[in-house]
């Protein structure tokens, strides 16, 4: 049964390996980009999904309350936006999506939140289709090249139990913690791939 668990120093390494079928490149960042990026950015909510020891896949939100930095005029109230969503190729079909929008529901309604709201890439292929299962609707804005859609938050889902493994959680707003965390690790290539994206070195560095 899947369960959702904090991104932690000692389960990282799971969850950067997670990668999406090579025909969906461009279609969401890596898990490597969404771990640095929600480690600084402000009211994020950032989990992956496990089965049994093995990362599935990986969701974070953002809380777009008032007071937040990059809220803009146009941007719904009281919502909640879906930022990333990836289930790792060879567990898609699974019912791993349908368990992340379950979790990513149920912490809007924890929020007291009742607008949800994500965008896609304009592709054939892109997750519209998927995201218009749980009501999800294009509204006609375009933002950076994407679509954006919205939706109530419904109700009458169940929040997902979090799994607290016996270590110590990282907590995803501590991000100088995590920096020397990684920097200690020198010896995990995927830590010192996030490490680079942390620091801002090119990609051919060792």
């Amino acid at each position: 049964m899947p369960e959702l668990q904090e991104v932690a120093y000692e389960n990282l390494s799971a969850i950067l390996a997670l990668r999406v079928k090579d025909s969906q490149q461009g279609l969401v960042a890596s898990a490597e980009r969404t771990v640095a990026q929600t480690a600084y950015a402000p009211f994020t909510w950032t989990r992956a999904i496990f089965e049994g020891r093995k990362a599935v896949g990986l969701i974070a939100l953002v809380d777009m309350r008032p007071d937040h930095p990059e809220v803009e005029p146009e941007d719904p109230p009281d919502a909640v936006y879906l930022w990333r969503l990836m289930v790792d190729a060879a567990a898609q079909g699974k019912g791993y999506g349908r368990f992340a929008m379950q979790a990513a529901f149920a912490q809007a309604r924890t929020w007291g939140r009742g607008t949800f709201c994500t965008s896609v890439v304009p592709r054939d292929d892109s997750a519209l289709g998927f995201y218009e299962r749980f009501g999800l609707r294009p509204t006609g804005r375009i933002i950076d090249g994407e679509l954006f859609l919205q939706c109530p938050v419904p109700a009458g889902w169940s929040r997902p139990a979090l799994a607290v493994p016996a270590m110590r959680t990282y907590d995803e707003h501590h991000g100088h913690e995590f920096e020397q965390k990684v920097s200690d690790s020198v010896g995990c290539g995927p830590l010192r791939r996030l490490l680079r994206i942390l620091r801002h070195d090119p990609p051919g560095q060792p």
